[in-house]
């Protein structure tokens, strides 16, 4: 993203021996924006560095006092950082929460105080959240009309930051699925997958395992499949807080045939979207999902719900089926239908491989 000279603005003419500062939780955890680093990171033509802010053991978090004052202690470690270095640009990457919304502004007013542009990227979208900032705290996402421009997953949050009454350029963007990782996949490959009659049929689910992530939501449903089809198995990729409540769920409910992975990278990712037939993604909230679009260009039809930047690029039918509910009654009947036609079910598989 930050490889393009946007406009005059937004970035300007960067001169050697001056640097791009991107704020972290950390280059080295998982999920979230160190996503896109890690792939972007040989990218870049200027030279970039990062600044650890946030939970030092991302995701992890203390409570509302320790983060506070590790946000203090953030925001003076970035002063000293702007104060010293010879920066040409900052940017932040933001999720849209209460600590979130103070400290990343304070960044930004920070980086104004030393004459440094800065692009603010909102990675995160949550709905209810939007409504609180403009009921209540309106006043402190004001601090990001300081930035020279901003990046965004979603025109449902454009729309809202116009209305809002952010008047700098705001550049609608998608994120990235790693070159490397696809490199093997061809048309061929994924028709042989839904040869029918299908004798095994792999669910899979990755991403954190998270209550918002729709992991509960996607047992469920998967428990309704297994009743009519036998065939089925569940493979469960990535590691979070809930993951031993979720082997006890698995156990208690005496579901069959679930394989948990942890997290995965590099060929044992691959392999995992390679051997699935569907990709299960029911969360609560987005901003645009990595694992969405790497399941998509391996070829697999998506069962998943409209939230963040999926909207605006998913056709309910074509790319898969999407629904407003959590219900896995619903969602188990809708991917029901993929099931029932492995013609579709191939259609689907080789057109979001093609998109």
């Amino acid at each position: 993203m930050l490889g393009f000279l946007l406009d005059n603005n937004c970035l300007i003419f960067m001169r050697k021996k001056r640097d791009i500062l991107v704020l972290v939780p950390d280059v080295t955890a998982r999920g979230g924006i160190t996503n896109y680093y890690q792939i972007l990171k040989d990218h870049f033509t200027y030279d970039v560095s990062y600044f650890k802010r946030g939970a030092r053991q991302w995701p992890v978090r203390e409570g509302w006092f320790y983060e506070m004052i590790r946000a203090v202690k953030d925001l003076v470690k970035f002063f000293l950082r702007l104060r010293t270095g010879n920066y040409v640009l900052v940017q932040t990457n933001t999720s849209l929460g209460y600590l979130a919304l103070l400290r990343d502004g304070m960044f930004i007013l920070i980086s104004k105080l030393f004459k440094v542009k800065t692009v603010v990227f909102f990675r995160g979208l949550h709905p209810e959240f939007q409504n609180i900032i403009q009921q209540k705290f309106l006043f402190i996402f004001r601090l990001f009309f300081l930035s020279n421009c901003a990046i965004v997953l979603s025109s449902q949050f454009k729309n809202k930051m116009l209305s809002w009454g952010y008047k700098k350029p705001i550049y609608l963007e998608t994120t990235v699925v790693e070159e490397k990782l696809i490199e093997s996949v061809d048309c061929d490959s994924i028709r042989k997958k839904f040869v029918s009659p299908l004798n095994r049929i792999n669910l899979l689910f990755l991403a954190r395992i998270e209550v918002a992530k729709g992991i509960y939501e996607t047992i469920d449903t998967y428990r309704l499949l297994k009743k009519k089809y036998p065939q089925l198995e569940l493979s469960i990729a990535g590691d979070g807080f809930e993951l031993e409540n979720i082997k006890d769920y698995i156990e208690n409910k005496s579901v069959s045939d679930v394989k948990l992975y942890g997290f995965v990278s590099g060929d044992s990712k691959r392999n995992l979207y390679k051997s699935a037939h569907i990709y299960i993604f029911p969360s609560y909230t987005e901003g645009m999902p990595n694992s969405l679009l790497e399941a998509m260009a391996f070829g697999l039809p998506i069962i998943t719900r409209p939230v963040g930047g999926i909207t605006d690029f998913f056709r309910d039918g074509e790319n898969g089926f999407m629904t407003e509910t959590k219900d896995p009654n619903i969602m188990a009947k809708l991917t029901e239908q993929l099931l029932a036609d492995a013609k579709l079910m191939e259609k689907i598989a080789l057109h979001n491989h093609y998109y």
